[in-house]
């Protein structure tokens, strides 16, 4: 059974404060070049080009009233239920049946079938992995004309299959269909039913109002009076089915007993991530999971709430990648990385180890303030040793490999050395020390990071703004005492 990777469960170490209080990582914090602030998506505004709907893996344009009526999801591609990464296309060459005679291919039309074979690849060949020992493969039975090609959908991350849920092999791309809801066909007939119900009110009130004369009714008079549609049979019939399907709150659903008995596996269990894909099932085990269709996207223009400028702007092609503009907070703001979840021990001072990397293409000069967090903050945090003076980060440039290590050393104080631990072009590692004071909760330090900051765009310089601050909060793991 495929498991989800690492990556996937990585917790998140570095977090940066954003303007509004919120803690998000720098990949998704903007940088607006006019107000000279980190942006979160929380003080953004977003603009949707509803015009311009695709599918983020075969790339189709969808018309708004298509994607509309597909519930926004590509009836043709699917992503994995374990890591949502769009799903991979494979296929096998099933030999024809033995007792099957073999033909010679139809040439009459001109067409011969010259679409390339699978050999040697040692994979199954059979629909369901409980019939893989049954059948062999041999270069003569997978030339032959009576072979037959069968899709399955696999996960290039995590590796998951639908083989591994009991998927049958398809003959063709289009035969694989979401998962059928119980209660489809009910969700249907009451939509449908409603629509009538609300045509019927809308021609009921329009019929009240035409023998209404001399003066104008009152405005949803109609509407409001619901005691002659409780009396409709057409309604009472389905107040009834409604009813009878509904679940009482006296008689609750009992677990099995095997619930309390029996030890957990938590790996053939699903995530609160994994339920939420599916909300309409919600599988609680990693078997019932079933491939999703891959939402659609839209192109998106992302503005400052600040001063309105643009942030972010796709191109106007949606198959590319790239954007007209784009200002983030990876291309100003330094990099800040724990190099390893360090071994703490209540109330004593510990080594925290954290790279620092410049992501400009000049020398950047970089100080550490201790951070003027809010009473919250403070509650969270535990005592921080930063290093104190300004470490200046060289730029790095394709020639750094090709110079020697001597010239491109940092020249540091003699006290600011002892808080370095190693040092190249662009990148610099230092000494954080931090004090457990809690043992029931994670230790985490916030300090403030003071780098200098030099417009690219002539237009944006200001003589006033040379620094930038930026605050930040490292979490070091659990102390142990």
């Amino acid at each position: 059974m495929a498991s989800i990777p690492l990556a996937l469960e990585y917790k998140r170490y570095v977090l940066y404060l954003c303007r509004c209080s919120g803690l998000v990582g720098i990949e998704s914090l903007y940088f607006c070049r006019h107000c000279k602030l980190l942006r979160c998506m929380d003080c953004v505004s977003v603009q949707i080009d509803g015009t311009c709907i695709s599918c983020p893996s075969c790339n189709d344009s969808v018309p708004q009233t298509d994607a509309k009526a597909k519930k926004f999801r590509c009836t043709h591609c699917y992503q994995c239920p374990m890591c949502t990464t769009p799903l991979a296309t494979r296929f096998v060459q099933l030999p024809p049946p033995p007792g099957k005679s073999e033909s010679a291919p139809d040439t009459s039309s001109g067409k011969t079938d010259a679409s390339p074979t699978k050999e040697g690849t040692g994979e199954s060949t059979a629909l369901t992995p409980k019939t893989s020992k049954r059948l062999s493969l041999t270069p003569s039975s997978l030339k032959s004309p009576g072979s037959t090609k069968m899709y399955y959908l696999f996960c290039t991350s995590c590796h998951w299959t639908t083989r591994e849920v009991d998927i049958p092999d398809k003959r063709s791309l289009l035969d694989f269909k979401e998962k059928p809801h119980p209660f489809q066909d009910r969700y249907k007939a009451l939509l449908s039913y409603y629509k009538d119900l609300d045509l019927y009110e809308r021609v009921s009130s329009q019929n009240m109002s035409r023998q209404v004369s001399g003066r104008k009714p009152r405005p949803f008079s109609s509407l409001l009076d619901t005691s002659k549609y409780k009396k409709d049979p057409e309604v009472q019939r389905v107040v009834k089915q409604v009813q009878s399907v509904a679940l009482s709150a006296k008689d609750p659903v009992r677990l099995p007993d095997s619930y309390y008995t029996e030890p957990v596996d938590v790996s053939s269990l699903t995530t609160i991530q994994q339920k939420l894909l599916d909300p309409s099932h919600q599988p609680s085990h990693v078997k019932d999971l079933w491939p999703h269709p891959l939402p659609l996207i839209s192109r998106k223009t992302i503005r400052c709430r600040g001063c309105d400028h643009i942030l972010l702007k796709p191109d106007v092609n949606v198959n590319l990648v790239r954007f007209k503009i784009q200002h983030v907070a990876i291309q100003v703001v330094p990099r800040i990385r724990l190099i390893n979840v360090p071994k703490l021990t209540l109330g004593e001072p510990s080594l925290v180890p954290v790279s620092i990397t410049s992501p400009v293409s000049y020398s950047m000069t970089i100080s550490f303030n201790q951070l003027s967090s809010s009473k919250k903050l403070k509650e969270i945090l535990c005592p921080a040793v930063i290093p104190e003076g300004s470490f200046v980060l060289k730029s790095l440039d394709d020639t750094s490999d090709l110079l020697d290590d001597s010239s491109q050393s940092v020249s540091l104080g003699a006290d600011q050395s002892d808080y370095v631990l190693s040092s190249e072009p662009g990148r610099i590692v230092l000494k954080f020390g931090a004090i457990p004071s809690r043992e029931d909760i994670d230790a985490k330090i916030g300090f403030e990071v003071v780098f200098s900051y030099e417009p690219l765009i002539e237009a944006d310089r200001d003589p006033g703004v040379t620094e930038l601050t930026v605050p930040v909060i490292i979490n070091c793991g659990h102390s142990f005492a």
